[in-house]
Formats: structure tokens, C-alpha cells, sequence
């Protein structure tokens, strides 16, 4: 894949394309540990084999970083078909409160068949918000999906630990728990 195409890939999902890095993905901002580096060469390596993330740290951190982790996937030809990148406060939102039926039932078929077919599926910020009990079934209803299905995911979140296992009901975290790696970015 071209570098120009990935460019507009990555803009599509609302990145700074100047973020991506194709000769040193991890270099300087932020900086990383070796070991925390050292993980993330592994998880592409191994991916889609490798466990789901779960990154934590500031929203500039969690940009960075999964903008180079997809950019790798895709410079490595680790993603056969594609990936999906969902903001979980603005889709549970649109589902419950603004967005008109139509857009509504248009919407949810576009994140199930996503759920169903994409090599990788981000969860933006899953624990943002202190969801109802319908959202709560909604994101769980998301998470169990790609669990059963056995596919990859990326789960982020600018909450602190104790913030994002409140945030979610018990079933859900523990899917996310069971099959994920979490990763503490800098803040």
C-alpha cells in the first residue's frame, strides 16, 4: 500500500496523517518504554493471533500510538480486509437520542456487519461516560460479538483503571478482561 493511500485511510478515521511514521513508528512522542515498544513490535507481529488491546492514557497518547500500530497492520499486510474504527460515546449517543430512525437502523447495520467482518475493530473510548442500562446492553451486545467470533479488537479509554471497570457492567469488562492486554500510555 502507498503511503498517500494509508494517508487518507488514516484522515478517514479522523488522524493526523503526519502522525503516522512509516521508518520509525515508535520514535519520541510519546515516549515509550522500550518495553512497552518492545510489546507493540509483537503484538503486530503476531497479529491477528495476538490478544485484544486495551490502551489507557491521554486521548493524545491513544491517537498516536493506534494510529502507528494500524499503520504497521497495514504496511505489514497484517489486515486482509479492513478496520473499523468506532467512537463509542458518538454512537451510542446517535443510537439513543439524535439521530433519526432512518440513520438509526442504517447506523446499526453498517457496526453489525462491521462487528462480523472487519480484521481489527476499535472501540473508542468504551468507558467515557457512565452508560443507562440499554447503552450498557448495546456496548456489551458490540464486545460479546467480536468475543464469540474469536476477532481482533482495540479498546481504549482516557479513564483511569478504576474509572473504566466502573463504567462498565461486570459481563462486559470481564469479555474485555478475559482476552485483552491492557496497556498504561503516558499521560
Amino acid at each position: 500500500m502507498e503511503i498517500s493511500t494509508l494517508k487518507l485511510y488514516m484522515e478517514k478515521w479522523g488522524f493526523n496523517p503526519d502522525l503516522i511514521k512509516t521508518s520509525t513508528p515508535w520514535s519520541n512522542e510519546p515516549p515509550l518504554s522500550e518495553n512497552v515498544i518492545k510489546f507493540l513490535r509483537e503484538y503486530i507481529g503476531k497479529f491477528p493471533e495476538a490478544s485484544n488491546l486495551f490502551l489507557i492514557g491521554s486521548p493524545r497518547s491513544i491517537q498516536r500510538v493506534l494510529s502507528n500500530i494500524i499503520a504497521q497492520l497495514i504496511l505489514n499486510s497484517k489486515l486482509r480486509n479492513q478496520a473499523f474504527f468506532l467512537d463509542v460515546p458518538t454512537y451510542i449517543v446517535d443510537q439513543f437520542y439524535s439521530s433519526p430512525e432512518g440513520d438509526q437502523k442504517e447506523q446499526q447495520f453498517q457496526v453489525k456487519s462491521q462487528l462480523n467482518k472487519s480484521d481489527l475493530f476499535v472501540f473508542n473510548e468504551i468507558s467515557l461516560n457512565n452508560w443507562t442500562s440499554n447503552q450498557q446492553l448495546r456496548i456489551y451486545s458490540m464486545v460479546n460479538t467480536r468475543y464469540q467470533l474469536q476477532l481482533p479488537c482495540i479498546y481504549t479509554s482516557s479513564k483511569s483503571d478504576q474509572e473504566t471497570v466502573e463504567a462498565l457492567i461486570d459481563s462486559t469488562y470481564y469479555r474485555i478482561e478475559e482476552k485483552s492486554t491492557f496497556l498504561k500510555l503516558p499521560w
